[in-house]
């Protein structure tokens, strides 16, 4: 678990098949509760705090337990996919924009700044560790960071909008993986978004990829989900956010002799 200020504590909760219908889920939803109290203590997160855990679609007994334990259904997740034939036409940018490679070390307080005003509208990214954005994308060992799949689109020195891709492992299948794709707000409208989104799905299909997919939120506050379905991409259940309000009364962990 780990805390995002001002309001949030975030838990990670997962039982092996091998220990499901035991009780494992219960007992650590159980645990977590009363831990994520503590942190939320310990780092002076607002009174009003809540604790957050997740939930893949197919897993058809996640609801019911959390619901249990008093989570409530707080945001759904999309994953849009996309079959790689053909080259898809490219709309080509919009006048006076270029794109480029990310220079890794050279652009990164640029692209961290558009990523934050970007997402900015975005729910969850109200208060975003720098160093642990870049881990989760760059640098930790699983990242797949590959700088040919990461674009930049500039207009003069300053960038407008951004594709953050990778390769990752599918079932048995490595596809294309679309990251993050975001448009600086003064540049929307004008078609950067899809631009982007093509030039990703192509990079991927010249590398022989027969896929691609995205993570996308429900209630996302830009055109995002329709952009993707122009293109192509069919919608299937990913991942529903849980949510479950904190309160300040004592505690006593589980296990811990309190």
């Amino acid at each position: 678990m780990w805390a995002v200020p001002p309001d949030e504590v975030r838990g990670f909760v997962r039982v092996r098949p091998s220990g499901k219908g035991r009780g494992v889920g219960a007992a650590l939803l159980s645990w977590i509760a009363p831990r994520a109290r503590e942190i939320a203590r310990e780092v002076s997160l607002d009174h009003d705090a809540v604790l957050t855990v997740t939930s893949w679609a197919q897993d058809p007994n996640a609801a019911a337990l959390l619901e249990q334990n008093g989570f409530a259904p707080l945001r759904h997740f999309l994953q849009m996919r996309i079959d790689l034939g053909p080259s898809l036409q490219d709309p080509g940018l919009p006048e006076g924009l270029e794109s480029r490679c990310f220079s890794s070390g050279t652009d990164d307080a640029d692209l961290f700044a558009a990523y934050r005003e970007a997402f900015a509208d975005h729910w969850g990214n109200t208060e975003v560790d720098e160093t642990q954005w870049w881990g989760e994308n760059r640098d930790d060992p699983n990242a797949g960071f590959d700088p040919a799949l990461w674009v930049l689109v500039q207009e003069g020195r300053t960038i407008a909008g951004f594709s953050i891709c990778r390769e990752r492992q599918d079932a048995c299948e490595t596809i294309g993986w679309i990251s993050l794709l975001g448009v600086r707000p003064r540049w929307r409208g004008r078609g950067l978004g899809e631009a982007l989104l093509v030039q990703s799905l192509n990079a991927f299909q010249s590398r022989g990829r027969r896929r691609a997919a995205l993570n996308v939120d429900v209630d996302n506050t830009t055109a995002a989900l329709r952009l993707y379905m122009k293109i192509g991409m069919a919608p299937t259940p990913a991942f529903t956010v849980w949510s479950k309000a904190l309160d300040n009364q004592p505690v006593s962990v589980p296990g811990s002799g309190g």
